[in-house]
């Protein structure tokens, strides 16, 4: 005799074979981006619990968070301020005068490059606009308010790759065509002629390679090249160049607000008076730049506070599968020759110190520091600082002077510079023991005899 299911259990067994096909696609995509979730959904992932035992290496000197955080954004004005470079600047035209009055121009004078892709991501929520930094250098009200407004609303925006599964079609750099500015606007101008500040923008970093010469971006830059200038963009100067010709501005200058070099064959046309590299202005470099501008620069900001940075890459840039982009430029991959290693493996590093810091330290930070493993960076600050440093970093700075390279292919560098995978015993030695230090002040291991 058969029965037939009832319709509770009908119900029950569709609503758990459809919860159980969302949970299959869902699971691996929230395990994927959990972290993106559990930010946008303000939730708690860990906690800090103090250990009143833990030894301390470096203590903060700062009171709070807040405290840090306002050096930190002093800090980057500071840097923006003494690394940004003077490409053009004819007839004196910077620094500009108290109370000058700008019209920007561009659609990236409103949407800023603060920072890169990848890892060099910068959030915009709270960085400082350019109106709000030149205004603050220059005088509330010098900046033109409908051209501000114009670029607010005007719905052209740079298009970025995205840096995940992204590739170099997918860049814009949408400058507003000219034809856009109406005669209302165009008549606002004369007003905030002192100067037309022109901001090109480039995005660029990890996660995607820059387009240069392809062919279905040609409609939308010059060659496909992302680096050159762009239609609008030329047409922009052009016409800027007509206007100061009849009075309506007095100088154009000209930001590069990008961390990639643009091709710059175009600084000596269109009448451009001054030209300043500034990179990407991270959320508060803008001032920098508008103190810049304003000539309350001199030789760059010499802050109260001693700073030292020390930037290095740790890694390579991908180049493409098989690294065909190195293959195309004869790069050598050969780990078994020093040029080959030298190719595949060294990335650059910088040690730079302000004026504060080189006066405090009584050091000029000049010259170069030698080739070395990562392990050993902080020796070579504490050398540029002239410090000696605790014990474990005097006993590292003993390892550097056997071989500088300690590589996880265990591959060597001898003091002369030869590449090696075999050292003397007396070294390989000498190295073992110095991973057991670090083992044991990375672990909180206290050695005892026969362990």
């Amino acid at each position: 005799m058969k029965k037939k299911a009832s319709k509770r259990w009908v119900v029950l067994t569709a609503v758990t074979a459809v919860l159980l096909a969302v949970c299959i696609v869902a699971i691996p995509v929230t395990n994927a981006f959990s972290s993106v979730i559990s930010v946008a959904l303000n939730a708690k992932t860990q906690e800090v619990i103090p250990d009143p035992e833990a030894t301390v290496h470096f203590t903060s000197n700062y009171d709070n968070e807040e405290d840090l955080v306002a050096f930190e954004k002093e800090l980057c004005e500071s840097i923006e301020a003494e690394g940004a470079a003077l490409l053009l600047n004819n007839d004196n035209t910077l620094p500009l005068a108290e109370g000058t009055k700008f019209t920007t121009f561009s659609q990236s004078s409103y949407n800023l490059m603060y920072g890169g892709t990848g890892s060099g991501q910068v959030s915009a929520e709270d960085a400082v606009t350019l109106k709000e930094a030149l205004e603050d250098a220059f005088g509330e009200g010098t900046v033109n308010p409908a051209q501000w407004d114009f670029y607010a609303n005007c719905g052209y925006a740079r298009v970025n790759a995205d840096t995940t599964g992204g590739n170099q079609a997918q860049y814009r750099i949408n400058e507003v065509p000219w034809s856009e500015y109406t005669q209302d606007l165009q008549d606002t101008w004369p007003e905030y002629g002192d100067v037309a500040l022109v901001v090109l923008a480039r995005s660029g970093g990890e996660g995607a390679d820059l387009p240069s010469g392809l062919p279905e971006l040609e409609p939308y830059m010059t060659d496909g090249d992302y680096l050159q200038l762009c239609q609008e963009e030329i047409d922009m100067l052009t016409n800027l160049q007509q206007l100061k010709e009849q009075g309506v501005f007095k100088k154009i200058v000209v930001l590069l607000n990008s961390s990639n070099t643009l091709q710059l064959d175009f600084l000596d046309s269109y009448g451009i008076d001054a030209a300043l590299w500034i990179g990407d202005v991270g959320m508060t470099g803008i001032n920098g730049v508008a103190d810049i501008l304003a000539g309350n620069v001199a030789g760059g900001i010499a802050s109260d506070e001693p700073v030292v940075l020390v930037l290095f890459g740790d890694h390579k840039p991908w180049g493409g599968n098989g690294n065909s982009a190195y293959a195309g430029i004869g790069a050598d991959f050969d780990l078994s020759t020093l040029e080959g290693f030298y190719e595949y493996y060294s990335t650059p590093y910088l040690i730079w110190a302000n004026s504060a810091a080189k006066e405090a330290l009584d050091r000029d930070f000049q010259g170069e520091g030698g080739d070395f493993s990562p392990c050993f960076l902080m020796n070579e600050l504490f050398e540029q600082c002239g410090w000696t440093g605790p014990a474990f970093l005097q006993y590292a700075e003993e390892i550097r002077s056997l071989t500088p390279l300690v590589h996880s292919q265990g591959l060597y560098l001898t003091p002369d510079g030869e590449l090696t995978d075999d050292l003397p015993q007396e070294v390989a030695d000498r190295l073992l023991e110095y991973q057991w230090v670090e083992y044991y002040r990375e672990h909180k291991v206290v050695p005892t005899d026969g362990t």
